[in-house]
């Protein structure tokens, strides 16, 4: 194996910099005749030995690096990969319990939310029986203080009309006070119940999906199958026909080293 070369030498970083001079000779490149395009040719060449040249010279520095690094890798991957699966599988347990208090909470939740809309919905109806007592009642007083009045007796069909309407504004008083206690309930109470807390650690979640009908999926959601068409077209050429979308060719230049 090479000894590892922790610098580039000063003949090396010379080569590396002489290649400028073959990116001015292409930049100030003219093919207008068939000797213009054969010397092209040859220069081309010239420009892959030097590129295979340097390719070689990087290999032969940068191939102990690689051996030196693969060992280090081969090394440490088994008790990596052990501890990683160490971190999963604790992860796994801590995700696990969070799940079970969230389920104990939403469980509380809906419980506390089920005994508040029967506690509103008694309130309602004790507040409607308070409604309805009061209309009964103020119904038969206003019948007795006709009778009285029928029979000559107004004051005390008056004096009677007078303790039903107090009555009736008590009770009334009554109902709009349940009614009011049934309407400030929460429709959906939170149970605050207490988090487990590991120093170091934080809980986030995630939100992830996968696609259960394809055929539901909006247009603008869809990828173009790019590899698929890809292989069409270099089949077919010119021949291919794909709606929606545009076949053309573009040439290329190889060579081969000088």
């Amino acid at each position: 194996m090479n000894a590892i070369v922790e610098k580039p030498t000063t003949e090396l970083e010379a080569e590396a910099a002489s290649v400028t001079t073959m990116l001015t000779w292409a930049q100030q490149l003219c093919v207008s005749t068939a000797e213009d395009y054969e010397k092209a040719g040859e220069g081309l060449r010239r420009i892959k030995a030097r590129a295979k040249a340097l390719d070689e010279k990087r290999k032969e520095l940068t191939q102990p690096l690689d051996a030196l690094k693969k060992k280090w890798m081969d090394f440490f991957r088994g008790p990596q990969e052990t501890l990683a699966q160490a971190e999963a599988t604790c992860k796994k347990a801590m995700i696990a319990y969070q799940d079970e208090q969230d389920r104990i909470r939403k469980e509380a939740e809906r419980q506390a939310a089920e005994a508040a809309r029967k506690e509103r919905e008694r309130l309602e109806r004790e507040a409607a029986k308070l409604e309805e007592k009061a209309r009964v009642d103020r119904a038969k007083a206003e019948a007795k203080a006709a009778e009285l009045e029928a029979a000559g007796n107004a004051e005390r069909a008056e004096a009677m009309r007078q303790a039903a309407d107090e009555k009736e504004q008590a009770r009334q008083a009554d109902a709009t006070a349940l009614q009011m206690a049934a309407a400030t309930m929460p429709l959906a109470p939170v149970v605050d119940l207490p988090r487990a807390e590991a120093s170091g650690t934080s809980l986030r979640e995630v939100w992830k999906f996968s696609v259960i009908d394809l055929a539901l999926v909006p247009r603008e959601y869809l990828i173009v199958d790019e590899k698929a068409i890809g292989a069409v077209v270099r089949a077919l050429k010119g021949r291919a026909s794909i709606p929606g979308v545009r076949v053309y060719s573009e040439k290329t230049m190889s060579a081969k080293s000088a």
